[in-house]
């Protein structure tokens, strides 16, 4: 499956909106790109930021929990369809990655990517700010 990625002429133009000062403007801009990539981490990064801004911490940490959830689905369904699509290199490779401590011993991996590491770091931020 192709990933979707928002065009740069259309970041620039929600930039450009950005800088005219009109961030309530801007989020909404945002958020109808992020309807319709969700996964498009540059996008999702300018949105935490605005959020941030207007100190809207729980629309923060809802769209911290939105992307994070949304990437650990699709990893499953990828790994899944890989799995079914190649059943032999699979057994070999999950006791390949089991020895190298590459996988949990339930089969889950344990590398994340740095922007969820980062999500995940900011999401603790974002809970403190709640209490």
């Amino acid at each position: 499956m192709a990933r979707k990625i928002i065009s740069g002429q259309a970041l620039a133009d929600a930039r450009a909106v950005e800088a005219k000062g009109s961030i309530a403007e801007a989020i909404a801009t945002y958020q109808r790109m992020h309807a319709q990539v969700p996964d498009d981490n540059r996008v999702v990064s300018r949105l935490l930021i605005l959020l941030r801004k207007q100190k809207d911490y729980k629309g923060e940490l809802q769209l911290i929990n939105e992307t994070i959830r949304q990437y650990e689905q699709g990893l499953q369904a990828s790994r899944d369809a890989w799995l079914k699509a190649h059943r032999k290199s699979a057994r070999t490779s999950l006791s390949l990655a089991k020895a190298l401590n590459l996988v949990s011993p339930k089969g889950k991996p344990l590398y994340q990517d740095p922007f969820i590491t980062s999500l995940h770091k900011r999401k603790t931020t974002v809970q403190l700010r709640l209490k």
